[in-house]
């Protein structure tokens, strides 16, 4: 369960604040003078060619893999998470979706669902409402089609009680069906309380299910211009 005791209505102001963040891997520089605020209940679109920093932007946020943060700084809530290790920022509220979700056999999603909620209504609830009842007792992400993968990657961020969810590509090689799904359960996040949602779109087709209240265009690394 994500924490919430430094997100207070006073604290608040921002959810997220990003300020001329850069960052690289390897030695070689990714992101390049990044500000981006984001306020609760906000849903805000990213979009842009490939490799053009998008994905690493959501890494860098979350604190994942090898990316070291040059300069700049990102705030949570009234909190600095510069230096906080990645279970640390998702316990303070930060899910990601990820754009190719490894395969764990011997592992059910049902199994994996009952680790982040304990709320068992809830947890059969979310079940229902994402259609995936026979889903649930597969070995997680083993087999999937796009569309099941999407998903069961949703389901699992929906009982996570985030306050931050980080969307990589959830149109991506789904079928019109399952996006209208995904698009509905999207804006059920932002409700239980005003959390806040960042989705990465290449096709754009997501926007016909999902109101997005800004859209950002990434190039080269750097965030070039408000599309809306």
């Amino acid at each position: 369960m994500a924490g919430a005791i430094f997100l207070t209505k006073e604290a608040m102001g921002n959810l997220l604040k990003i300020t001329n963040l850069s960052s690289s891997i390897e030695g070689k520089k990714i992101i390049s003078g990044i500000n981006l605020t984001i306020q609760p209940g906000q849903t805000i679109v990213l979009m842009g060619p490939n490799g053009s920093g998008k994905t690493s932007l959501f890494k860098t946020i979350l604190g994942v893999g090898n990316f070291r943060i040059n300069s700049g700084e990102i705030y949570f809530g009234n909190k600095k998470i510069n230096n906080l290790s990645i279970d640390q920022r998702a316990r303070l509220g930060i899910a990601l979706m990820f754009q190719k979700p490894p395969k764990i056999t011997g592992v059910t999603l049902l199994s994996l669902l009952k680790l982040l909620n304990s709320d068992e209504r809830k947890v059969g609830k979310q079940i229902k409402n994402f259609s995936a009842g026979k889903l649930a007792l597969r070995d997680l992400n083993s087999n999937f089609s796009g569309g099941e993968l999407k998903r069961s990657e949703l389901l699992q961020l929906s009982l996570q009680n985030a306050w931050l969810y980080l969307l990589d590509e959830p149109d991506s090689g789904v079928d019109l069906d399952n996006i209208k799904l995904i698009g509905k359960q999207i804006n059920e996040l932002t409700k239980e309380k005003n959390s806040s949602v960042i989705i990465i779109t290449h096709t754009g087709q997501i926007l016909d299910y999902v109101k997005a209240d800004k859209a950002y265009l990434m190039v080269d690394g750097q965030m070039k211009k408000n599309v809306n």
